[in-house]
Parts: C-alpha cells; sequence; structure tokens
C-alpha cells in the first residue's frame, strides 16, 4: 500500500514509498525497457541494493515519491536539490511498462515542478534524457524545458554508443506559462 499522499493531481497522486512498494519499483527499475535508459540501474538491482539506494537518498534530501492512479503505483519520480545555494535541482522519473503512454509522467512531473518552485523556491530545474527515450525527452519538453545542450556518446543502449539531451527549466519560465504571477 502506497504511502501518505505528498502531492495530488487531476489523475494521479504522488506518495510517499514505503517499505511494500519496493518490490514493484525494484521490478520497473528491472524491466529491460526501462533499465535500458538509467544509468544508476544498467545492472540488476536486489531488493537490498534498491533499499540502500533509497536509505541513501533520504538522507541526501532527495525527493523520491511514488505515481499512483486509483491507488496503484504506475511509477516513481525524484527530485534532487543539488546545490541549496545556487537554487538548482535535478528532476527524474519512471513510468511502469505497463503504464507508459498514458501521461502520468507529464502530470507527475508537472506537480513536481511546481513543488520545486513555489515550496522549495528552487530558482533552476534541470533533466536530461538518453537521445533514444523520446518520451522523456517529450515529458520535459512539454513542461516549457529547454533542451541546453547534448553530451555525445556518453551511454551505450543496444550495443550503441547514444548522446544524453540536457534540459533546463529557470523559475521564471514556468511561472511565466504556468501564470504564476509573481514568479513563485
Amino acid at each position: 500500500m502506497p504511502g501518505a499522499l505528498f502531492l495530488a493531481g487531476e489523475r494521479v497522486e504522488l506518495r510517499t514509498i514505503e517499505s511494500e512498494d519496493i518490490e514493484a519499483v525494484r521490478r520497473w527499475m528491472n524491466h529491460t525497457e526501462i533499465r535500458r535508459y538509467i544509468d544508476e540501474f544498467r545492472y540488476p538491482t536486489s531488493r537490498t541494493e534498491y533499499e540502500e539506494w533509497a536509505d541513501d537518498g533520504v538522507s541526501s534530501g532527495r525527493v523520491d515519491l511514488l505515481i499512483c492512479v486509483d491507488g496503484d503505483p504506475v511509477g516513481r519520480i525524484r527530485l534532487v536539490p543539488l546545490d541549496e545555494t545556487r537554487g538548482w535541482g535535478n528532476l527524474g522519473f519512471v513510468i511502469g511498462p505497463d503504464h507508459c503512454h498514458n501521461g502520468y509522467a507529464t502530470e507527475a512531473a508537472d506537480l513536481i515542478v511546481e513543488y520545486a518552485f513555489t515550496e522549495l523556491r528552487l530558482h533552476r530545474l534541470e533533466g536530461k534524457a538518453l537521445a533514444p527515450n523520446e518520451g522523456s525527452q517529450r515529458v520535459l519538453e512539454t513542461l516549457g524545458f529547454v533542451r541546453e545542450g547534448r553530451r555525445r556518446e556518453v551511454a551505450v543502449v543496444d550495443g550503441e554508443y547514444v548522446d544524453e539531451v540536457w534540459y533546463g527549466l529557470l523559475r521564471a519560465e514556468w511561472a511565466d506559462t504556468s501564470g504564476d504571477s509573481d514568479g513563485a
């Protein structure tokens, strides 16, 4: 059963990840279609390894949440405030393979972006995606992230070197498109 409600949108809820949720998240992260695009999980991960990774995130200030639809977990999203002095963080998300292409990542990321800019008062968010991961790029672009750069041949997908595409979004840019007139 997913944990406490953190944020809610029209279709998705973002909830804390509880110990009983770890197996579902680990299954997604170990799925071939998901793992191929995530550097941290290039190799199969045991439950213990994932629990240690999750615990490290809590102590580092990472916001790591379960994306739920009708109470059922469909993915996870994380926000890492990388440099609170300069006010920037990194956004990442994963949708379980059975739940892709339903707009859940976009809605969940929109909630986290608003939280980052209004509650945490971050100035800038970054996101990245491997070039073949067009779905993640589409999510970031839909939310107004600007393509800022490309790291050439930085990862291997299906035996081929691929580029990594970096995106950024400033609070003022988000405020212009979100209707937040005071720039958060």
